[in-house]
């Protein structure tokens, strides 16, 4: 009798994609056509420098050369525009407003400046305002792409429209073939649009274009375990890590495939990779706890871990539903039994925990009590894997009865 908290955790991680696109501020920063029409002055050449240092993730190298840009030109409009990116990234909201809004009163019509406009109400979740300042940003300037694919992260990462996403990514392609964050986005937008073979084109295509591109191996490795062909996902997310070993959503992903394929042992590594990097990735300790139980060893350490799992995300039932399967492991079904009480509740509607419940209950002794979680069981989820299983018990139950 299998444990599906892997299953589940896989299918939970096909729908993160959208949140974590973002578009790189070396790209954004193309569209500041003022700042390239400069002459490679002090001003200019601070600002450029800031926003290389903005795309290797030194945000606070951004901000100082942002302010000695602007200590030369203060009126340079680019440099107030990635300030306010540098300021946003430390969360400082209200100094990155005061910067954007000096850039709007200086160059109202400035297609780069509603653009980095939209982004900072974007990352302020002010989803309606955002899309009237990208969309003005693309008036502005009909050729600028990299409106567009912010356009397209908008309507996936805030108001979860893949249709308007992949409408905007197209269009992001079709002013800048070569870009490979429009394709990205439109391979993404595909995939939750259950397009399949175009997703696979434009990821392939965004690989291509930037064979670096960690998040597009990740989601055509998600893309491939929708699939179930999870030999394709793991040499994609092999790719990823070979890029970046510390990248922990691949890793994540990869054990988890490893576990559905029941490769348990290297699992349970990738698990280990992960929370060296990330100690407070409740999945992975609560895979852990899994896969001790599965081998039936380390018991100790499942307990570890499972109670780790539940303290870093109290609201997610699977989490005490694994740890419970650890306690029933160790004969000890009182807890078990309270700790699936208590995952019904957070967990409520989940089939599973009142199946395993009924488990427990019935290995209790509490005939009347079991059958009823079956019972609830199947009828959350009449075609689940555990019915068959469910209805045996109960005839057995009600004739011990």
């Amino acid at each position: 009798m299998g444990f599906p908290s892997i299953i589940l955790l896989v299918a939970v991680s096909l729908v993160q994609t959208p949140a974590i696109i973002s578009l790189p501020s070396t790209v954004w920063a193309t569209s500041f056509s003022d700042a390239k029409a400069k002459p490679r002055g002090p001003a200019t050449e601070q600002f450029h420098k800031g926003m290389s240092l903005l795309g290797k993730g030194d945000s606070k190298g951004a901000q100082a050369a942002f302010e000695k840009s602007l200590e030369v030109d203060p009126k340079h409009v680019g440099a107030l525009a990635g300030l306010a990116e540098a300021l946003m990234q430390q969360g400082h909201h209200k100094q990155a407003r005061e910067k954007i809004q000096h850039a709007l009163a200086l160059q109202p019509k400035s297609g780069a400046v509603q653009q980095a406009w939209g982004r900072y109400l974007f990352a302020e979740k002010d989803f309606k305002k955002a899309e009237e300042a990208f969309h003005k940003a693309a008036q502005l300037d009909p050729k600028n792409a990299s409106a567009l694919t912010d356009l397209g992260n908008l309507y996936l990462g805030g108001f979860k429209h893949p249709d308007l996403a992949a409408k905007a990514f197209a269009s992001a392609v079709k002013l800048a073939p070569d870009n490979a964050n429009a394709h990205f986005g439109l391979g993404t937008s595909y995939s939750l649009l259950k397009k399949t073979n175009e997703a696979f084109t434009e990821l392939d295509t965004a690989v291509r274009l930037d064979p670096k591109s960690l998040l597009a191996y990740l989601a055509m490795g998600n893309l491939h375990v929708e699939q179930k062909e999870y030999d394709q996902a793991l040499d994609a997310y092999n790719a990823a890590l070979k890029i970046e070993p510390r990248f922990v959503d691949a890793a994540m992903a990869k054990g988890d495939v490893l576990a559905l394929k029941g490769r348990l042992d290297e699992a349970k590594q990738s698990y280990l990779a992960v929370l060296d990097v990330d100690p407070n990735r409740a999945p992975a300790y609560n895979n852990l706890a899994w896969i001790a139980v599965e081998q039936k060893g380390r018991l100790d350490d499942a307990v570890t871990w499972g109670k780790k799992a539940i303290s870093l995300a109290p609201s997610v039932g699977q989490f005490k539903d694994t740890l419970a399967w650890v306690y029933r492991a160790r004969g000890d079904l009182d807890q078990a039994a309270e700790l699936l009480k208590a995952a019904s509740t957070t967990g409520a509607g989940e089939p599973t925990i009142a199946y395993h419940l009924g488990v427990v209950l019935s290995e209790q002794g509490k005939k009347s009590d079991a059958m009823a979680a079956f019972r609830q069981a199947i009828k959350l989820q009449p075609n689940g894997a555990f019915v068959k299983d469910a209805e045996e018990r109960i005839k057995t139950l009600a004739a011990a009865n």
